[in-house]
This record gives C-alpha cells, structure tokens and sequence, in this order.
C-alpha cells in the first residue's frame, strides 16, 4: 500500500513523500492504492506507480499485468477497484 501518509504544507500547496518524477510535485487526487501482485516487491513499486498514474490511469495499467489488482482510493473518498480486486 502506498498512501499520502506523510503530509506537509507550504502557504499554497500539499506535499508527501510521493514525487511524480515528470514534475517533481506529490500527486494530489490520491490518498492511497494497495496492489495485489506475485511478490511484495512487485506489489510495492506497482502501487507507488498506480499512485502517480491517479485512478484512472493507474487502473488501466495495472489491468494489463497478469497476477495483478489495484484497489485506488482518492481524496475524496472515491474507490477504483481493477477488474481482479476482491474485497476481504
């Protein structure tokens, strides 16, 4: 599971310790995104991805790999499950 957990402020912005590498800042639609994958490695470097792509984008890629589901949650609560994910 990756998540928005660590949160500071600035007098204009939101930042976590999640850096979108293209621009540098902390993507802000997302609260956080756990990845059900073959290994944890996979599981944890796939769910930081996913939190970068935000939900639509980030589902849609983890739909492409096989042994793979994403559960997204953004920042208003709003939940994208990929097509493999099962709640418990």
């Amino acid at each position: 599971t990756s998540g928005n957990y660590e949160v500071y402020y600035d007098t204009e912005k939101l930042y976590h310790h999640i850096l979108n590498p293209m621009d540098g800042m902390s993507p802000p639609n997302v609260a956080s995104v756990s990845v059900r994958a073959p290994t944890v490695m996979d599981a944890d470097a796939l769910s930081t991805t996913v939190f970068i792509l935000g939900a639509k984008d980030g589902t849609r890629f983890i739909s492409r790999i096989p042994g793979t589901a994403s559960l997204v949650v953004e920042s208003n609560g709003r939940k994208t499950k990929s097509a493999g994910w099962r709640s418990a």
